[in-house]
C-alpha cells in the first residue's frame, strides 16, 4: 500500500502518480491518495495486478499548513547546506581579526616601549658623562610627563654643577693670582716678612727674612715643619 499527499507543489502543478494514465491523474487541488494492491482470489491466467485508489480532498487549511511546513523544510535545507560555508567564514573573520588585534596590541607595546625607554637611556649616558667628570649640557625628552620632567630636572642640574665647577676654578684662579701678587711683593721688599699658619708652621717666607735670620727659612716651608729656633728667638726678640 502506497500513501501519497498530491498538489502540494508551489507551482500548483499536479504529481503524477506512476502506473496511472493521464486523464486519471488528480487535478491540483491538494489531496490524499491511498494505491493498494488487491491480491488475487483465485487462479488466473492472464495475472494482471488490480490496485484499488482512494483519494481523499484535503481542507483548505490543512493544505496551508503543509505548504508552509514544506517551505521551511526546504528552507531548513538550504541553510543547512550553506552553514559549513558560514562557519568557514566566521572562522576566517575570527582568525584576522585575532590577528590585527596582535598586530596592534605588539604595535602599541613597542610604541609604549620605546617612549619609556629613551628618557631612561638618556638619563643613563647622563649619569656616566658626569661621572667621567663631563658636565656638558644634557640632551631633554621632549614630553610632557614625569620622565620628561626627570630629564629637564636633570640637565638643570648638570648645568649648575657646571656652573659651581666654573665659579670654584675661577675663584681658585683668583687665589692663585692673588698669591702669586704677594709673593712678589714679599720677595722685593728688603725687611724680612715670614707668615705662619693657625698651627704656627711656617707658610711663607721672603729672601729679606732668609737673609736676616741667615737660616735656610725655605727648607722648612717645603717641609711643612714648625718655625726654627733661631726664627723663633728672632721673633720673640
Amino acid at each position: 500500500m502506497t500513501t501519497q499527499i498530491e498538489g502540494l507543489d508551489d507551482d500548483g502543478a499536479a504529481t503524477r502518480i506512476p502506473g496511472v494514465s493521464v486523464a486519471d491523474q488528480p487535478p491540483s487541488q491538494p489531496r490524499v491518495r491511498v494505491i493498494a494492491l488487491i491480491p488475487a482470489t483465485g487462479f488466473s491466467l492472464s495475472r494482471e495486478d488490480r490496485y484499488l485508489v482512494v483519494s481523499q480532498l484535503l481542507p483548505a487549511t490543512l493544505a496551508a499548513n503543509a505548504l508552509a511546513v514544506q517551505s521551511a523544510y526546504r528552507e531548513y535545507q538550504q541553510r543547512s547546506l550553506a552553514r559549513e560555508g558560514l562557519r568557514k567564514m566566521y572562522i576566517g573573520t575570527l582568525t584576522l581579526t585575532l590577528i590585527l588585534a596582535v598586530f596592534g596590541a605588539m604595535l602599541l607595546a613597542v610604541t609604549f616601549g620605546n617612549r619609556l625607554a629613551r628618557p631612561l637611556l638618556l638619563l643613563a649616558d647622563g649619569v656616566r658623562e658626569v661621572a667621567r667628570g663631563d658636565l656638558s649640557p644634557k640632551p631633554v625628552f621632549a614630553s610632557g610627563d614625569e620622565l620628561g620632567g626627570l630629564t629637564r630636572s636633570f640637565a638643570d642640574m648638570t648645568q649648575q654643577l657646571a656652573d659651581a665647577r666654573g665659579l670654584v676654578e675661577q675663584s681658585v684662579a683668583e687665589l692663585e693670582t692673588a698669591r702669586g701678587k704677594l709673593q712678589a711683593i714679599l720677595d722685593n721688599m728688603s725687611a724680612g716678612v715670614i707668615v705662619f699658619d693657625r698651627d704656627r708652621r711656617i707658610d711663607s717666607v721672603n729672601a729679606g727674612a732668609t737673609r736676616i735670620l741667615r737660616v735656610p727659612l725655605s727648607a722648612h716651608l717645603a717641609a711643612g715643619s714648625p718655625k726654627c729656633p733661631a726664627s723663633r728667638a728672632s721673633t720673640r726678640r
